[in-house]
């Protein structure tokens, strides 16, 4: 989801980069998950930082959220890492027939919150 005017150029550039780095990082798949994806996280910033200084990006006044969800099946476990205002939401059926309930798994990053 990008922001700005060239914020579909952020997110492109996001989109390409981050799941690489994250399948490339030796913790991918194992109980460090969660620094890895942190660490991802700030490298691809890092990177659309370069990338703005290189001029090969407009960065300045643009941007992008991002939400990574990675479902380990042996463990059954869901390892959560988002950015901004992109929420990641878990769906489930209920009871009911053809009934589903959805559940916030996330909290959107937004600068009005006090502990931003």
């Amino acid at each position: 989801d990008g922001h700005g005017k060239q914020g579909h150029d952020i997110s492109n550039f996001v989109k390409e980069n981050l799941p690489k780095l994250i399948i490339r990082d030796p913790r991918f798949k194992s109980e460090q998950m969660p620094a890895c994806l942190i660490d991802c996280f700030r490298k691809v910033q890092s990177l659309v930082a370069a990338a703005d200084r290189m001029k090969k990006l407009s960065a300045q006044m643009s941007g992008t959220t991002a939400t990574i969800v990675v479902h380990d099946h042996c463990l059954n476990k869901l390892t959560v890492a988002h950015v901004a205002d992109s929420t990641c939401v878990l769906g489930s059926w209920t009871d009911a027939k053809d009934a589903q309930k959805g559940v916030a798994l996330t909290r959107d990053h937004k600068p009005n919150l006090k502990d931003e």
